[in-house]
């Protein structure tokens, strides 16, 4: 909802909104975090106070940044850093680690937070971005209608070099 100073308080319908900007003081796990220069509509009489779409979206990334932090998690700003490293849209990327489209999206703009799962999975793939090539072995390029296949001989080639690797250590212990 949009309000504006001078609007009818939509919570006690009797007093006016007066506009402020202010400091919102939180905290979540011990961590206080403060969002700075927030416009606020506040009622003299119930004393509720809101906040625009806008702002309010933009408090809701703030604020689920500040709790992933506390949780050890990755910030929206760095998991859409990783996705768009691949070069990939949310729609792609969320296909390739078959997760929802929407619950990615949420992951990037704040309004959801991953689980430890996800975010371990996301660290992973920023440490050893080959390892992408795992999660993708064949799936449609949703905008271009393309058919993107990522060959498993890569996979196969991977898998008979540990082998060799494990046999060539096999065989210098038993030496």
């Amino acid at each position: 909802m949009e309000y504006a100073a001078g609007d009818l308080c939509p919570v006690c319908e009797s007093g006016n909104l007066e506009e402020k900007v202010k400091d919102l003081e939180f905290e979540y796990n011990e961590r206080k975090s403060v969002a700075k220069d927030i416009t606020c509509f506040e009622c003299p009489v119930c004393g509720e106070s809101l906040t625009n779409r806008k702002d309010s979206r933009s408090l809701e990334k703030f604020l689920t940044d500040e709790r992933r932090i506390a949780d050890g998690l990755l910030v929206s700003d760095e998991i859409k850093k990783i996705r768009e490293g691949f070069n990939l849209t949310q729609v792609q990327f969320a296909k390739a680690l078959k997760v929802g489209k929407k619950n990615f999206a949420r992951y990037e703009s704040g309004q959801a937070t991953q689980g430890v799962a996800m975010d371990n999975l996301l660290r992973v793939l920023r440490e050893y971005p080959s390892a992408i090539k795992l999660f993708i072995s064949k799936w449609k390029n949703v905008e271009e209608g393309k058919v993107i296949q990522i060959e498993a001989l890569y996979r196969k080639k991977k898998a008979r070099k540990i082998e060799r690797k494990v046999d060539y250590n096999i065989r210098q212990c038993s030496v």
